[in-house]
């Protein structure tokens, strides 16, 4: 993908302020949707001019594609990390909380992400991106499922990651509505069911 833009800022301080007009964007999403926010809204918000927003972005589209394009780059450097063969495989638990966090993390780190990936608005392009993050997750949990149960078969490794992938996605949407004094709990909570699910992928007791 790629994003028209106005100028690309190279010193320190034009960096900023592109960074300061990305989150609040991101803000504004969570809080009051696509639709009802206004370039005027993003540059209070920024605490800049609009005038200067417009010195980046010509529109409020490609100040949206922007950020979802920041969003994506980030989760495949995760993901990459995430998914990266170690020279020696640390115990399931390890791996398996490690992944949540980071993923807990990122969510908590890019406000507006959930509402971008379930908005009717978002363009082909971007959901042709989104798709391709989610096969590479997939595909990564299907490898790494692999290396802890490497006898169990093909389909079974990824049935698995398919539940995997929607117990994560359901835990994300729990936490979005759950107060940050309970998220703890909830996390321990899921970290012990995915884990649960996980063991009896390595001692099946029948279907």
């Amino acid at each position: 993908m790629s994003v028209t833009v106005r100028r690309t800022p190279q010193q320190s301080r034009s960096q900023h302020r592109r960074a300061a007009i990305l989150r609040a964007t991101a803000h504004l999403l969570n809080e009051q949707g696509y639709a009802a926010i206004s370039v005027g809204d993003i540059a209070r918000r920024a605490d800049t001019s609009v005038g200067s927003l417009y010195q980046y972005f010509p529109t409020k589209d490609a100040l949206l594609q922007a950020l979802i394009e920041s969003y994506i780059r980030d989760m495949q450097v995760m993901a990459a990390d995430m998914f990266a063969e170690r020279p020696t495989l640390p115990p399931l638990v390890t791996t398996f909380h490690s992944a949540i966090d980071a993923l807990v993390a990122y969510a908590r780190n890019h406000p507006g992400f959930k509402t971008i990936l379930n908005s009717e608005w978002v363009s082909p392009d971007i959901k042709i991106a989104v798709q391709g993050l989610y096969d590479e997750m997939f595909n990564g949990i299907v490898r790494v499922i692999g290396w802890y149960i490497p006898t169990l078969p093909a389909i079974d490794q990824q049935t698995g990651a398919k539940v995997i992938m929607a117990l994560v996605e359901g835990l994300l949407l729990a936490l979005s509505d759950t107060p940050e004094a309970a998220q703890a709990h909830l996390i321990a909570h899921f970290k012990r069911a995915g884990l649960a699910y996980l063991h009896s992928l390595i001692t099946p007791t029948g279907d």
